[in-house]
């Protein structure tokens, strides 16, 4: 009886392992994730649109670029509360160009705020750019 059930047991671990599909033909993700190693952190300075009350230091946001318009826009939920300035908006245009897969937009934090002005500071995860002598 004992040899029975080993080789019942065999037999059943030898038709699973011919059934099921290598681990590596598993589906990939749907987009493009861009590795951990190849990110740094980067800071931009915005300003809040007209109406707009200062975000917390903490709120998630995103960075979007529409495909008309030049400006980034720093998003909360569906509200524009700021746009990105000047060198960082030009670095984030260069960014959303040569990676495409980001479909123009970015998550990330406020980290810092200047109280009697219209200014406040947003820190996100971007790609690394290769052609950077590091």
């Amino acid at each position: 009886m004992g040899e029975d059930f080993v080789r019942k047991t065999q037999k059943s671990y030898v038709r699973a392992m011919q059934e099921a599909p290598p681990k590596h033909l598993g589906a990939g993700p749907l987009l493009e994730t861009i590795v951990a190693d190849e990110e740094e952190v980067a800071r931009y300075i915005c300003r809040l649109v007209d109406g707009a009350p200062m975000p917390e230091v903490g709120l998630r946001v995103r960075l979007y670029m529409r495909p008309s318009l030049s400006r980034i826009a720093v998003i909360t939920e569906s509200t524009v509360i700021g746009i990105v300035l000047d060198e960082g908006a030009n670095d984030l245009r260069l960014t959303f160009g040569a990676n495409p897969q980001l479909c123009g937009i970015l998550d990330g934090v406020v980290v810092s705020t200047l109280r009697n002005s219209q200014v406040f500071e947003v820190e996100t995860k971007v790609p690394r750019r290769h052609s950077d002598a590091r």
